[in-house]
Parts: structure tokens; sequence; C-alpha cells
């Protein structure tokens, strides 16, 4: 399934809209951050551009909230991927 997100930023927050099952969904963010890591097993590099509310939570405590099955709800930090960049190790 694709699932696209039009972002926009006014100065001074930025806001992502969508459309799902002909509902519209609209969020807004104050900050911009980077989030790279690379993978100790292979070796690829990844990059991300996250969207969030939440200035101080480190950027692998918002990334590990889309791998943990034991995060809970209380803890949820709100936030949106804009982009993400996937690079293969040199040989």
């Amino acid at each position: 399934m694709m699932f696209l997100k039009d972002l926009s930023y006014d100065g001074e927050r930025f806001t992502t809209l969508s459309y799902e099952e002909g509902q519209r969904h609209e969020e807004t963010y104050s900050f911009l951050r980077r989030r790279e890591q690379t993978a100790p097993s292979s070796g690829v590099k990844i990059i991300q551009y996250i969207i969030t509310d939440d200035a101080e939570s480190s950027l692998e405590k918002i990334g590990s909230q889309l791998y943990s099955s034991s995060f809970s709800p209380e803890d949820w930090i709100p936030f949106d991927i804009v982009y993400q960049e996937i690079i293969p190790p040199e040989a």
C-alpha cells in the first residue's frame, strides 16, 4: 500500500496532511530533527528526518517506538518521519 502525506512549513510549525479511507488527517509539530544510525550487523546507514513536538527526548527513544512491542501508550511521543534514506555499505 502506498501512503502519501503533504508536508508544509509556515516558518514556525510543520504540518502533515493526508487522506486515509476518505478521512482527512492533519498533524502539526514544532521541531524537525535528524536521526542517523548504522546497523551494526549489515553496515547499512539510515538517515531520517523526524518532526515532533518533543525537543528533549532522545531520537533513539523516539525511534524505538517503531520497533518495540512493549512501549506503553503513556510514554508515546508523537512524531512523523518525513524523509528517510537508506545507504548500503561501501564494498
